[in-house]
């Protein structure tokens, strides 16, 4: 189990790159999403900053402190509107970027992902800083970081502490027992399981003429004890 990342190296003409420095930057649209866990292996001693302020929720407190745990020198947020489904408002949202400073590694969104903030942010990233590393949608991987059990636990001891109400894992063969009693000892408990059997489907999931053999899986649902 682990992230890879690619950088996006070429600078759009007529745009330059902030001087470096020695700091390392994490950034993720939301307050709430999962890559700032999801980038735990490189959030040690980072600046982790979210761009919005998460929406009608806001969760900035249960923010600071997953970044807290995972060792992140400081959470900030920039506070731009989320406001579905209006894009992010670009000229603004580089203005604020540029005004964090120079860093000399920048963590982001894959401009490939089809959520358009996550686009927004991985593209006005790219002409602030010239060269970014994002988590790759497919392509050369650049750099790989494999979570270690330590570093796995430390995610779901974060996620029934601060982060999920609930969480649903889908896995098939003997991982599937392993993870369920990694939970439980995390002190989730299990309110729903349901087996899908291997099938034959649509490629696409829709009506292509191509099948494809999914295979099948064990999925439940938990919630904190």
């Amino acid at each position: 189990m682990g992230l890879f990342y690619g950088h996006t190296g070429l600078l759009k003409e007529g745009y330059l790159p902030v001087e470096s420095s020695t700091s390392t930057l994490v950034l993720v649209v939301h307050p709430g999403d999962d890559e700032a866990l999801g980038c735990s292996s490189v959030c040690r001693e980072a600046d982790i900053v979210s761009v919005t302020d998460g929406g009608w929720h806001r969760p900035t407190a249960a923010f600071r402190r997953a970044c807290a745990m995972l060792g992140g020198q400081q959470a900030l947020s920039l506070n731009l509107p989320a406001v579905y489904p209006h894009r992010l408002p670009n000229e603004l949202l580089v203005s604020k970027l540029r005004e964090l400073g120079p860093s000399h590694r920048v963590y982001t969104h894959s401009p490939l992902e089809k959520r358009a903030h996550h686009q927004d942010v991985a593209l006005a990233a790219r002409r602030c800083f010239g060269e970014v590393w994002v988590r790759i949608c497919g392509g050369y991987a650049a750099e790989a970081h494999v979570f270690s059990q330590s570093t796995f636990e430390q995610k779901m001891d974060i996620l029934a502490r601060v982060r999920a109400k609930h969480l649903r894992t889908s896995h098939f063969a003997n991982f599937d027992d392993q993870a369920s009693l990694l939970l439980q000892r995390f002190e989730w408990d299990k309110i729903a399981s349901v087996q899908i059997f291997p099938r034959f489907e649509p490629v696409d999931g829709r009506s292509s003429f191509l099948l494809t053999r999914r295979p099948g899986s064990n999925n439940r649902l938990w919630k904190p004890s």
